[in-house]
């Protein structure tokens, strides 16, 4: 299984999950947000200097119900880091196909400039007037695509700590060996009584492997996984029901608990690894890599010895 392409296709899916236009005015940023099944818009403004918490809360509220606030400000705060983000965009070149016979043109972002204006202009010699706006959309998304990291790519930019604070996710991830990810919910009896194992196991190996667990909540509510994380000692990703869709569909699970263990470049090591806890609460043979990849590991590790040998004596 190719986790990162996975986690590419899941990024393109997830940046634009609430946004359907989104552009940095200055130092303001505007987008029209969802805020109905219907896929009814509303614009979003936050001015140059507004409290991001106060403004996010004021449009929630006057938009969506009142059970779906948490989950609002959570779309439009992630929605904000993505334009900002599109800001500090570092200068690149993409091949783009421009054509049904594969033809292909480079689309090229200079640093500083705004990513958008650029991508309609590019967008405009290839495309009709009534498509340049879904055409600069997608460009300027495998543009941002392109500058994130696999974490970002498969968790979105933040997740929440074990003490309930939002962190950057290459922050919390930064120098993990191995990093599981945990599918599980509140509602879920396997989850439960499987949960508690895992909290054992982690504090094993959490310092000795430089092990981080990243949980993917299923909870029905907000409230419910803020009440279900608060049990755990490892951070989780922002609730987000529509993004636990998504990253199920590019990772295959379909049942809970699942826990996948990735390695620090996010190749897949195991996706039993429910089964391989259960079995081995005292983590000897943990990370669990097939005796296939162990061998692959060796001959790395042979190769590396050998070639930084061969260029002591040269």
């Amino acid at each position: 299984m190719e986790v990162v392409s996975a986690m590419t296709g899941l990024a393109r899916r997830a940046v634009w999950l609430w946004c359907v236009v989104g552009v940095a005015i200055g130092a303001d940023i505007a987008f029209d947000a969802i805020v109905d099944a219907n896929g009814k818009t509303a614009r979003f403004l936050l001015a140059e200097g507004a409290d991001v918490e106060a403004t996010t809360t004021e449009f929630c509220e006057r938009y969506v119900n009142a059970s779906l606030v948490a989950t609002c400000k959570t779309a439009l705060r992630e929605q904000i880091e993505v334009l900002e983000a599109q800001r500090q965009l570092p200068s690149m070149t993409l091949d783009v196909q421009v054509s049904a016979d594969g033809k292909v043109a480079k689309f090229e972002h200079v640093a500083g400039r705004d990513v958008r204006d650029e991508a309609e202009a590019f967008c405009s010699n290839y495309v009709s007037p009534e498509d340049v706006s879904k055409c600069a959309s997608r460009l300027v998304m495998q543009a941002q695509v392109e500058n994130m990291s696999v974490w970002e790519r498969l968790f979105g930019s933040s997740l929440v700590s074990a003490a309930g604070v939002p962190t950057k996710v290459d922050d919390a991830l930064a120098g993990k060996k191995h990093v599981g990810i945990l599918f599980a919910a509140d509602w879920c009896g396997p989850c439960r009584q499987f949960v508690p194992k895992l909290i054992k196991l982690y504090d094993k190996l959490r310092r000795r492997d430089r092990l981080e667990i990243v949980w993917v909540s299923a909870s029905r509510s907000p409230e419910a996984y803020r009440a279900y994380a608060a049990q755990m000692p490892w951070p989780a990703m922002t609730y987000s029901p529509e993004r636990l869709s998504a990253l199920q569909q590019a990772l295959g699970v379909v049942g809970f608990p699942t826990l996948l263990f990735l390695d620090a470049d996010g190749r897949l090591i195991t996706a039993d690894g429910v089964k391989e806890v259960n079995s081995d609460p005292f983590g000897l043979g943990f990370p669990y890599r097939s005796p296939a990849q162990s061998l692959q590991n060796l001959r790395r590790t042979i190769g590396n010895l050998f070639n930084a040998f061969r260029r002591r004596r040269a």
